[in-house]
C-alpha cells in the first residue's frame, strides 16, 4: 500500500538521549504546508500519483510556465518552489487542493 510523501527541508543534526542515557543521532527537518497540486489517475495517465507543491517562491506568476501556472491558479495558491510527484494506490488518492 503506497501512501503520499512529504516535502521537507533539512535544518540540521542533533542527538536525542533516552531515559537509559543511550544516544540516538537524529536529523531535524522542517515541514511546511504541502498542497496537492495535481492528481494523476490510472484511467487518464496510466498510473496513480499525486503531485505535491511546497515552499513559497518569490517568482512572479507571469515568470512560471503555463502548465504549472494553470495548476496553481486552479487551486488558488501562490507559486511554489518545489513540485514532487508521489505514486500512490487508488485508495490513497487525495483531492486537489488538500493540505498535508
Amino acid at each position: 500500500m503506497s501512501r503520499s510523501g512529504l516535502i521537507a527541508t533539512k535544518v540540521g543534526n542533533s542527538s536525542h538521549y533516552d531515559s537509559n542515557g543511550m544516544v540516538t543521532h537524529v536529523t531535524v527537518l522542517k515541514v511546511e504546508d504541502c498542497i496537492v497540486s495535481n492528481v494523476k489517475t490510472l484511467d487518464k495517465h496510466g498510473y496513480n500519483a499525486i503531485q505535491l507543491a511546497s515552499i513559497d517562491t518569490k517568482k512572479n506568476i507571469n515568470k512560471i510556465n503555463k502548465p504549472q501556472r494553470k495548476n496553481f491558479s486552479q487551486i488558488k495558491i501562490s507559486p511554489k518552489k518545489i513540485l514532487k510527484e508521489f505514486r500512490v494506490d487508488d485508495k490513497n488518492i487525495l483531492e486537489l487542493g488538500t493540505k498535508l
